[in-house]
């Protein structure tokens, strides 16, 4: 298994006013049935992230047992590995501040896009 390892990860932003709430974003387990990232604390969804800087790095088993903590996860725990690792992976191309967006394919799969460099001025807390 990979242990690969993030000092980022990203926080809900609410466009286009820029408010950021303070909960950590992953990929939706199950995307046919939502788009967008799962919110850690809440299980809210949220359309958009901000890219912040973590105190110390996690890895995907982190993430996943965050994430067991509060929810029923919806998928075995191999593919729950699965995803959260790519994602860990695929936010290494990000650096704080950057906005992003998930995508779901059809069959499942997510890519990340950047939004904005950075977070719109005036960012406030929701």
């Amino acid at each position: 298994m990979i242990m690969t390892k993030t000092s980022i990860l990203p926080n809900a932003i609410q466009l286009p006013a820029g408010k950021i709430k303070s909960e950590q974003l992953v990929p939706w387990f199950e995307p046919k049935k939502q788009t967008g990232f799962f919110g850690i604390k809440s299980g809210k969804i949220h359309p958009h992230g901000l890219i912040v800087d973590l105190k110390s790095a996690l890895s995907a088993e982190d993430l996943l047992k965050m994430i067991q903590e509060r929810h029923k996860v919806p998928v075995p725990k191999k593919e729950a590995l699965a995803i959260l690792e790519k994602y860990v992976t695929a936010l290494q191309e990000y650096k704080s501040g950057n906005v992003i967006f998930i995508r779901y394919s059809r069959t499942g799969d997510f890519s990340l896009d950047k939004v904005a460099e950075n977070p719109p001025a005036g960012q406030k807390s929701f």
